[in-house]
């Protein structure tokens, strides 16, 4: 078998333009607009590659390859790409972009609801989610990486105005997602007897040694980490003080959305518009952890740190998200791997239902794309990859919005 990723790159980018670019202007079909995950996720398609191989670069027309050039006539010629691009990009900030000028993260169709006889409103429509805040990470810093590259090859007035504008919506716009991915994350604490208690020495266990004696192998592998999660209260992360007992048992990563309780963002120099109350319990899912962790690493990128793609403001709230990604990466990395003998994450291959673990949820180094159902009178619950609360019997993710 013949590996041809760059043919198979250029397919990609071909059908790309072939079905979402017409005479080099966005196509926006009637779902289009809805989901600003998957308007997002359209839009990678083709500047992720552009700025992160240097082969598909497209911010520097004169060293476009001739190829990459086929693949894209539907968007337009060599001179015509990175503005009709830039077209493209602004269409999305202002399609995303509430009645306050706040930037939204809507879902948008990939919620449905459980029952087919009801209907979602607006405002489920409306919720903004993980996948959202994550994927306008990367999607807002490699449009900052092509703008900076490119404005030093245009000198026409038009596009040096519109690649301003589209600047700060994209400052804008990653600035608030930064914001909401920080108010996302969360610190459950759970009691040993508890149903999730429960659930979680099972896997640690693996029904090789008593309750008790996983307890204690937990309690002795975490004491550093519950240590730095103590230490860091007071850097902002909300955690019950109950963490502070050896015996209990606790989790942390990102809930499907902003959790209930989760206070704004108000120590930075410009103060962004909407931040949303969050309506997520405090339950952390590995699904949601792992598209968190994809979107925060590209802050600290060479390409990030060598374009000096963030300001002041965005760079304290790095910092802030580094912490916690360090915290999540190292408590599922140390979940995954507990024991001395088999590992948990190899505990029961392909038995989703039976497993806490299992491999719908563990981390992928892709982006997979999810739908979220709306059961009657019950919060949205992603179905597909199935995101369970690490060790919760029940996928429920939030409390009711009232809508």
């Amino acid at each position: 078998m013949q590996i041809k990723p760059r043919q198979h790159m250029l397919d990609i980018w071909r059908a790309m333009a072939r079905h979402s670019f017409d005479d080099g202007k966005l196509v926006w079909e009637d779902t289009d607009g809805l989901s600003s995950v998957a308007d997002a996720e359209r839009l990678l398609c083709l500047l992720y590659p552009a700025t992160e191989v240097p082969a598909f670069r497209l911010d520097q027309p004169d060293t476009t390859e001739r190829d990459v050039l086929r693949a894209l006539e539907g968007v337009g010629s060599r001179l015509e790409i990175p503005p009709n691009l830039i077209t493209a990009l602004s269409q999305f900030m202002r399609s995303h972009t509430g009645p306050d000028d706040s930037p939204t993260f809507a879902g948008g169709h990939y919620f449905r609801p459980g029952d087919p006889q009801q209907k979602l409103t607006h405002e489920q429509f409306q919720l903004g989610v993980v996948d959202s805040y994550s994927m306008s990470v990367t999607l807002c810093l490699a449009t900052l990486g092509f703008l900076k590259v490119y404005e030093s090859s245009t000198t026409r007035p038009d596009v040096r105005k519109a690649l301003s504008e589209l600047r700060t919506a994209t400052n804008t716009r990653l600035t608030a997602a930064m914001i909401s991915l920080l108010r996302s994350f969360t610190v459950n604490v759970f009691d040993a007897e508890s149903e999730q208690g429960q659930r979680l020495i099972q896997v640690i266990g693996q029904d090789r040694q008593s309750d008790r004696a996983a307890l204690q192998q937990f309690s002795r592998r975490f004491r550093p980490l519950r240590a730095t999660i103590i230490e860091s209260l007071s850097r902002g992360i909300q955690v019950d003080e109950s963490i502070r007992d050896e015996s209990q048992l606790f989790e942390c990563g990102w809930a499907w959305g902003i959790v209930k309780d989760a206070p704004t963002i108000t120590d930075l120099d410009s103060q962004v518009p909407g931040q949303p109350d969050g309506i997520a319990d405090r339950l952390p899912y590995v699904y949601f952890t792992v598209i968190a962790l994809d979107g925060i690493q590209d802050l600290f990128s060479e390409r990030t740190l060598t374009l000096g793609l963030l300001d002041a403001d965005q760079q304290k709230l790095a910092e802030a998200l580094r912490l916690r990604w360090e915290l999540s990466q190292q408590y599922w990395s140390a979940i995954a791997r507990f024991g001395a003998e088999r590992w948990p994450w190899r505990t029961c291959p392909g038995r989703p239902p039976d497993c806490a673990w299992s491999p719908s949820t563990s981390p992928s180094p892709s982006r997979p794309s999810s739908s979220t159902t709306w059961s009657a009178g019950k919060p949205p619950t992603t179905t597909s990859p199935a995101p369970s609360p690490s060790w919760s019997a029940s996928p429920t993710a939030a409390a009711s919005p009232a809508v």
